[in-house]
């Protein structure tokens, strides 16, 4: 079984680099500018490349065969522009990729001058690699993937991460994300073991946006995924086979997963409102999964189906008119909503006048029964006001008494 393709790079460009001192005089003489070069069979550690424009590069390949990493140890990647480089299977320590920026004065009577290195790392292959004690503060990622990767102790503060792959991440330690924006990122099954990815952080999962699943994750050009195990492979096998529908049902199925066991993490930490809003999340996709399998039974005419799925549809659909347990307008609404249809009920009908009478016995009614009338209808349609209100008055205290203690 052969599993050791490169992502995104020509393998056949590449110049093979043999031993350290032939890098070192590339390093020297190349003016910051590394293309086509495979230091697979190299020790890059404790070299400097900050400010470096790397593209086409190979640090290592994933190698089924191979249980060792490739170590790589206190290299400065600081202020580098990484583009196409594979650094699978590899283990960091102590390695810098963060953005940096230089203070220059040239005169005693100009503004200092702020000069910006920003590191980005585009189409870059972590694949089943070991980051320990690593930085990318500020650091632009785009198009990554760090499948079966683990991060410990590492910094993310500030970062920049676009169309990241995250599957079976874990992230350890101290490993922190202060500031960081993800955006169309997938984090199916990653783990969390102190801090966590929170709601400001996540700008949108990948899952929630087809295209960008579809033609960047799943059908990017040479962007291969390979598996520890096993040979390529991908969960979405309804998305390889080119299968929409089937495809979307699956991602929003995914979707509403991932959001529900992070509310679950947000919950045990203390994060009562991240809780709250990934929930709110979970139930969105929830809805969204139901809708999609009701048009798959529509297209099979499978009727018994497609009324299962609606009875379930409907409940998501409820969860967000009720606010999900944590939002007090949506009840307050309906309950004003509930109070002006009876009032024009008894305007209309029971010919009760003035207006403002009506009004006040309808606000009185939800609270209980405030007063009979001669026609059944009327004591009856009373009684349902009175009914509805009473248990909209009861989780209004509820969804009151959630805010106050979880602080949302």
């Amino acid at each position: 079984m052969i599993t050791n393709k490169i992502s995104f790079i020509e393998q056949e460009r590449l110049k093979i680099v043999k031993s350290r001192e032939e890098l070192i005089q590339i390093v020297s003489s190349c003016n910051r500018h590394l293309q086509g070069y495979d230091f697979t069979n190299v020790d890059v550690s404790n070299i400097d490349f900050h400010d470096f424009k790397m593209e086409d590069v190979v640090f290592n390949v994933f190698n089924v065969e191979k249980k060792e990493r490739k170590e790589i140890f206190n290299v400065n990647f600081k202020g580098c522009i990484i583009k196409r480089v594979s650094f699978a299977q590899c283990s960091f320590n102590r390695c810098n990729f963060d953005s940096f920026t230089v203070k220059k004065k040239e005169h005693e009577e100009k503004e200092t001058v702020k000069e910006e290195h920003i590191t980005t790392l585009t189409k870059c292959d972590f694949f089943f690699s070991e980051l320990v004690n690593c930085r990318f503060k500020n650091t632009k990622i785009s198009i990554v993937d760090f499948r079966y990767s683990s991060l410990t102790d590492c910094s993310m503060g500030y970062s920049d991460v676009t169309f990241g792959d995250f599957y079976m991440t874990a992230f350890k330690g101290t490993t922190n994300f202060t500031h960081a924006r993800f955006s169309f990122c997938s984090i199916t099954n990653a783990t969390f073991e102190n801090h966590c990815l929170l709601m400001e952080n996540i700008n949108q999962l990948i899952q929630e946006n087809y295209d960008a699943y579809s033609k960047i994750l799943i059908h990017q050009e040479k962007w291969y995924k390979q598996n520890p195990c096993a040979d390529f492979s991908t969960l979405n096998k309804a998305e390889e086979e080119r299968c929409e529908l089937e495809s979307r049902i699956y991602i929003a199925r995914e979707a509403e997963q991932v959001y529900t066991i992070m509310s679950g993490i947000y919950s045990g930490k203390g994060f009562f409102r991240d809780s709250n809003k990934a929930y709110a999340k979970a139930k969105k996709n929830e809805a969204l999964y139901y809708k999609l399998l009701m048009k798959k039974d529509r297209q099979e005419r499978n009727v018994k189906s497609w009324l299962k799925n609606a009875s379930r549809w409907f409940d998501p659909i409820i969860a967000e008119m009720f606010g999900y347990g944590f939002k007090v307008w949506p009840v307050l609404i309906i309950s004003c909503l509930l109070i002006l249809l009876f009032w024009l009920f008894l305007y209309t009908f029971d010919n009760l006048e003035p207006w403002d009478k009506g009004l006040a016995y309808s606000i009185c009614n939800t609270m209980g029964p405030y007063f009979d009338h001669i026609n059944e209808l009327y004591h009856l349609i009373a009684s349902f006001e009175s009914a509805v209100g009473i248990l909209l008055v009861g989780f209004l205290g509820f969804v009151i008494a959630n805010k106050i203690r979880n602080n949302s």
